[in-house]
């Protein structure tokens, strides 16, 4: 009986111990989440904190009965006698307003920043805006449109008569007449264009492209067809051509732009031979030919700005040249040459100097002419069967081209000679004004460059 209560005494104890066994670790365990979770609330794993660690710490004394919640601001932390926790609780609290504190200041510069670029943004958006009202606001598809027009009459007719830049505007030499809309109306532009207010412009892209406010493409050069359009409201001036959007310009800004393109050099002369103004030109072309001996000057036109010189030396009466100088700082200077081996001279001197007077050059060119294969026999005879002279030897100048020929003899007589139905017939003028006149009445584009300009 005895040992009977003794077994049973023992089974009570195990029991007992095993039931202690349980709630111990249940209450461990149910401090384990605990502390996780307060852990976990404080953020501890933003800062590399191990929480294994930090239970380990608390519970490596075997002193958890020293461990007594704290409910300050509905939020659990244990303390320890050591402050140990406290101390661990108090530098992270620190760490994590540190973080927060440089990611308010990271936040702040980001702000900064955004809003400087929607600053910047804002101002690319009414730029836009502006740039898009002007291409709205303003008749550029009509521009481009006529533009487009122009463009294409002038390449195609190029070639086939003289269109010029004269004063900035594009020009028929041959006709002597403006290019306008309503020209360009009755070459088939659309009717609605009918005096539609806009000039046709033939400039060179180069002079626009001083102003920042035109866009001109890179592979416009040259003499190029340009429309300009006055908004008489806004004092400007919107100008494109048919591959550059152009822009607009002041009043002031076309004005002096277009001012280039004048011809404000006065009217063109004869120059009186055996003047100053004469003699600086014959003594500049010798420099530029770098021979010094005397020249048969067979006609001298200039402006204030610009000389038309066509000549031969006197060794050799058919080597005729022309030449185009330009009046810099009193000097004249040659600047075209070998014109007379040009086709379309007028064309030609336009491309290089759109600002000179056209009516500088003759009217014929001569290079149309064969100079070097005309019959002199034919003249000789003709003056010695007239009893004008004896032989060629009487002959000190003589120069042919066409159906005209001009001498003179030792003895200052002056004979021209026009070719009528296969007869050449004599004409004896005083001189050069008076040769000059009986060819002009002939054909205004006669080769008067035979003539001895005397």
């Amino acid at each position: 009986m005895i040992k009977n209560k003794k077994l049973i005494f023992f089974f009570i104890i195990i029991s007992l111990l095993a039931i202690y066994n349980i709630i111990y670790n249940n209450s461990k365990k149910e401090n384990n989440n605990i502390v996780e979770n307060n852990l976990k609330q404080k953020n501890f794993h933003s800062n590399n904190i191990d929480i294994e660690n930090t239970q380990n710490e608390i519970f490596e004394n075997n002193n958890i009965e020293n461990l007594v919640p704290n409910t300050e601001n509905n939020n659990i932390v244990y303390k320890k006698e050591n402050n140990t926790i406290i101390e661990k609780t108090d530098k992270n609290n620190r760490i994590n307003n540190e973080n927060t504190e440089e990611i308010k200041n990271i936040l702040n510069k980001e702000n900064e920043k955004n809003s400087i670029s929607d600053k910047n943004n804002q101002i690319i958006i009414e730029e836009n805006n502006n740039k898009l009202e002007e291409k709205t606001s303003y008749p550029w598809q009509e521009i481009d449109e006529i533009a487009t027009f122009a463009d294409k009459y002038y390449n195609e007719n190029y070639s086939k008569t003289r269109l010029i830049s004269k004063n900035g505007r594009l020009y028929n030499k041959a006709s002597e007449t403006y290019i306008d809309i309503n020209f360009l109306i009755e070459k088939g532009l659309d009717k609605k264009y009918k005096n539609y207010p806009c000039e046709i412009l033939l400039v060179k892209p180069n002079d626009l492209r001083e102003f920042k406010e035109l866009s001109i493409k890179n592979s416009e050069d040259g003499l190029t067809i340009f429309i300009a359009k006055k908004e008489l409201d806004k004092q400007k001036y919107l100008i494109a051509s048919s591959n550059s959007a152009g822009g607009i310009i002041s009043e002031d800004e076309y004005n002096k732009f277009i001012y280039k393109y004048s011809e404000k050099y006065g009217t063109p002369t004869n120059v009186i031979p055996n003047t100053e103004k004469y003699n600086d030109i014959l003594g500049f072309i010798k420099l530029y030919e770098g021979i010094y001996s005397d020249y048969f000057v067979r006609n001298i036109v200039a402006d204030n700005k610009y000389a038309c010189v066509i000549l031969s030396p006197i060794s050799n009466m058919n080597d005729i040249r022309q030449y185009i100088l330009i009046k810099e700082n009193n000097f004249w200077k040659v600047v075209l040459s070998g014109l007379e081996n040009i086709s379309r001279v007028p064309i030609y001197v336009n491309e290089h100097f759109p600002n000179l007077n056209i009516d500088i050059l003759p009217k014929y060119e001569i290079s149309n002419f064969n100079i070097n294969n005309f019959d002199y026999t034919q003249i000789y005879n003709t003056l010695i069967n007239n009893n004008y002279i004896n032989n060629a030897g009487d002959i000190s100048y003589i120069s042919g081209a066409g159906k005209y020929c001009y001498a003179k003899d030792y003895n200052n007589n002056y004979y021209l000679l026009i070719k009528q139905n296969d007869i050449w017939k004599i004409f004896t003028p005083s001189g050069y004004s008076e040769a000059y006149n009986i060819m002009i009445n002939i054909d205004d584009a006669a080769p008067t460059f035979i003539l001895l300009y005397e």
